[in-house]
């Protein structure tokens, strides 16, 4: 993510993302980043604070190699039981190359697999950070007669 300070412009690829996911009525509310050396000072800049502000998008850091093989947390900790029971709900597999590779990377994972691990780990980051990014739903609140409610 960049910013041009001559026309006031964000640009690069997560401008890019925000701007097509509300043109699909899909609008991103967080965006969960690896803190490697590129995405380190991310949140550092504040043009970044200001895009974060304009656009409602939340910017959450995670750090893979800390819990990436944590036993309650880790990768193998969360998928299987995802995929096991059912929640995980894939687009065709028929010709979709994208998701035959995730599927891919899913069945050949292994914790010292250094290369082709990036659709798992997007998965992980998803799984591991989505509780904490949605709001629990209240139960709807029923009709009573007026006798049986509070003053």
């Amino acid at each position: 993510m960049g910013y041009d300070m001559a026309t006031g412009t964000y640009t690069g690829i997560l401008p890019e993302w925000i701007a097509r996911s509300e043109d699909m009525w899909y609008p991103v509310s967080h965006v969960v980043v690896e803190v490697n050396a590129a995405q380190r000072f991310l949140l550092a800049h504040d043009f970044v604070r200001r895009w974060q502000a304009l656009t409602g998008v939340t910017i959450v850091p995670h750090t893979t190699s800390r819990n990436k093989l944590d036993e309650n947390l880790g990768l193998e900790a969360l998928i299987p039981p995802v995929v096991r029971s059912g929640s995980l709900r894939l687009p065709s597999m028929s010709g979709n190359w994208k998701t035959l590779a995730l599927v891919d990377e899913l069945v050949t994972w292994t914790r010292d697999k250094k290369r082709g691990t990036d659709l798992a780990m997007a998965l992980w980051f998803m799984l591991l950070h989505a509780p904490k990014l949605t709001t629990p739903k209240l139960p709807p609140r029923m009709w009573r007669p007026s006798f049986m409610l509070d003053g």
